[in-house]
C-alpha cells in the first residue's frame, strides 16, 4: 500500500485521474490499517483517496481477491473488466489505458 497508493493519491490531488479510485482494505478495519489511512503516506502527504473497508461478500463479487496489490477497473454496469496484480510498472498509465481500451471495445 505505501508504494503504489501514495502515486495514485498524488495523480488525485493533481486532477490527473480520469476515474474514481477507491482503496479497498481486505479484512476488515484492524488498527494497523486504520494508523496508515489516519496518518500521512509515503510522500508525508494527506490521504485524498477514498478508503474501503472490505467485506467477504464483495471480494466474492470481485472475483476473489487473490493477489496483492490488485487493481480492478470496474464498468458502469458493475462488472469488473479488467484486473491488475501487483505492482505494474507505470500503474496509472497502464490503468488508463485500460479502460481507454474498454470503452473502445464497448
Amino acid at each position: 500500500m505505501q508504494r503504489s497508493l501514495p502515486e495514485m493519491n498524488r495523480e488525485k490531488r493533481e486532477g490527473k485521474l480520469p476515474f474514481p479510485v477507491y482503496a479497498l482494505h481486505r479484512g476488515g478495519p484492524n488498527d494497523k490499517a486504520v494508523k496508515i489511512i489516519n496518518g500521512k503516506n509515503a510522500f508525508g502527504e494527506d490521504w485524498d483517496l477514498d478508503f474501503l473497508w472490505s467485506t467477504p461478500e464483495f471480494e466474492k463479487e470481485l472475483g476473489g481477491v487473490k493477489g496483492l496489490p490488485s487493481y480492478y477497473l470496474i464498468g458502469p454496469d458493475g462488472r469488473v473488466r479488467a484486473i491488475i496484480k501487483g505492482h505494474p510498472k507505470d500503474t496509472v498509465e497502464t490503468l488508463i489505458w485500460l479502460q481507454n481500451e474498454i470503452e473502445k471495445r464497448s
